[in-house]
Formats: structure tokens, sequence, C-alpha cells
């Protein structure tokens, strides 16, 4: 009943995959991190020049 080998060896072998993958995931983050980045940008930007119509 005592048997690690089964535990250990898709874990050893999912680690390939999945190290190709989280690059593609992190190149993924990065550009959603810089949308939002943007998004903000152009947020501040709108609401600066609301204020600067409104005063």
């Amino acid at each position: 009943m005592h048997s690690w080998q089964p535990k250990f060896v898709p874990n050893y072998g999912g680690r390939f995959p999945k190290a190709s993958h989280t690059q593609r995931e992190e190149e993924i983050l990065k550009n959603r991190k810089l949308t939002c980045q943007n998004r903000n940008l152009v947020f501040l930007v709108i609401i600066g020049l609301l204020n600067t119509m409104v005063a």
C-alpha cells in the first residue's frame, strides 16, 4: 500500500510542460499589467481634464 512512486512520477513528468506554460502565462500577465497601467493613466488624465473644466 505504501507506493510513493505513482505520486512522485506525475509531478516530475508534469514539471516541463508547466515550465513553458508558466512562461507564457507570465507574458500574458505582463501584457495585462501594461494595459491596466495604460487604462489607469488614461483614467487619471480624463479626471484631471474634468477637474480643470469644472474649476
